[in-house]
């Protein structure tokens, strides 16, 4: 049976429920070792190229003490065999010095892991939203 989109989109859903959750209670470690793969990727705005859970906890411990009541919205879902989903999602927050609105745009690829369980392998963003 072949993954569908709309299966994949249930999947991302819930993927990135969880990733916002934790980001919003301060439960970085968890966002991060339970939602990228050990050797993940990310890189983008004024960003450098990071790897693994070290680097991607660092990251998020900043974002998280620089954006709040993240949510993410699904923009675009791709699917690319039965162990492989792409999307574009823009994610949106208030900046927690101003409260102003932001947004961050993105490209995550989620890889099927061995037990079942769908995890990011990369994340490419920038600054600003999908039109």
């Amino acid at each position: 049976m072949s993954l569908t989109v709309e299966q994949a989109k249930e999947i991302l859903r819930e993927r990135y429920d969880f990733f916002t959750d934790n980001i919003n209670a301060g439960n970085i470690n968890a966002a991060v070792t339970e939602y990228y793969t050990p050797n993940a990727y990310a890189t983008g705005h004024e960003a450098p190229l990071m790897q693994g859970y070290e680097a991607m906890i660092g990251m998020f411990t900043e974002i998280a003490a620089e954006f709040k009541e993240m949510k993410i919205h699904l923009i675009d879902t791709r699917v690319a065999g039965d162990d492989c989903i792409y999307s574009l999602v823009t994610a949106t927050s208030k900046l927690a010095a101003t409260g102003e609105d932001a947004a961050i745009k993105s490209l995550l690829v989620f890889r099927k892991q061995d037990d079942g369980q769908w995890l990011c392998d990369a994340d490419i963003f920038a600054m600003g939203g999908f039109a």
